[in-house]
Order: structure tokens, then C-alpha cells, then sequence
């Protein structure tokens, strides 16, 4: 497994388990899948974005890692994405699967797809 595949695995899953991680705080990693997401996100959501910051996450392996990450995208604003990032071999891009609107600091990040 390449340092890229195993950097997100978290004690509480394996890389072949489908069970759902830990919630952890945001870092660079879910940050890079945040940005690379952003703009789809503004367009299908029709808002505005004066910060967009991964403020914690929860990741679920599967053929390639579902990544659900709690985003602070204003002030006080926040909201939680489905960000789908393909095994390495695939050569495909993360994408924006689905995404929760008006959700608050205390909301539990829970699978959406």
C-alpha cells in the first residue's frame, strides 16, 4: 500500500474493513480533498463561500475511501460532504457525491451518500 492509500487509516478500520473510522479532526489530507471539491460544491449548493476549512471527518474504505467531512464554509456556517476518492491505480480524481446543508459545529458526521 503506497504512503498516499494508508496516510487517512485509523486504528478502529482496516484497510479492508467497510466499517466506518473514528471521527477525526481536520488535517492536510481531508483539507487537499476539500479544495479539490470546493467549486463543484458552490455550484450545486448556490452559495457563497467566505472560508472553506475541513474542520473533521470520518473516512469509510471501500474500493477506494468515502470521505465524509464536516466543512466550515462561513461564518458560523458549516456543512457536511460525501468526497469519494478512487484507489490510486484508478487514476481518477475525488469527487463530490453528495452533500448536507445547514449543519452546525455540534452535528454528529454521519454517512451520506
Amino acid at each position: 500500500m503506497s504512503d498516499d492509500e494508508s496516510s487517512s487509516d485509523c486504528s478502529c478500520c482496516s484497510p479492508l474493513d467497510s466499517g466506518l473510522c473514528e471521527i477525526k479532526p481536520g488535517d492536510e489530507e481531508a483539507q487537499a480533498l476539500c479544495d479539490k471539491v470546493k467549486e463543484e460544491f458552490l455550484k450545486r449548493a448556490v452559495v457563497s463561500a467566505s472560508t472553506f476549512v475541513a474542520v473533521s471527518y470520518r473516512v469509510q474504505n471501500v474500493a477506494g475511501k468515502f470521505y465524509f467531512i464536516k466543512v466550515l464554509y462561513g461564518d458560523d456556517v458549516y456543512a457536511h460532504l460525501t468526497v469519494y476518492k478512487p484507489i490510486a491505480m484508478s487514476r481518477r480524481e475525488p469527487s463530490l457525491q453528495n452533500y448536507q446543508m445547514d449543519r452546525t459545529k455540534d452535528d454528529d458526521i454521519e454517512e451520506i451518500f
